[in-house]
């Protein structure tokens, strides 16, 4: 997700991060590229990364992207 996108952000403590926005992107199958509205929910403990969640919000852009 770019940093400073309109529709870009973040809300954060100490044991949850959630980003919110597009992630661009291209099939590296088809060639393809897209832009998707998306979340990322990260979880950490002690510093370090232990989930993630990726949300794609419409996931047909993505398959369309991935298909011939």
């Amino acid at each position: 997700m770019p940093p400073g996108h309109e529709d870009t952000g973040v809300i954060a403590n100490d044991e949850f991060a959630v980003l919110y926005g597009h992630m661009y992107g291209r099939s590296s199958k088809m060639g393809k590229e897209f832009t998707v509205p998306a979340t990322e929910r990260f979880r950490f403990k002690d510093g370090k990364i232990i989930e993630l969640w990726v949300i794609y919000h419409d996931t047909s852009i993505v398959m369309d992207a991935c298909t011939p």
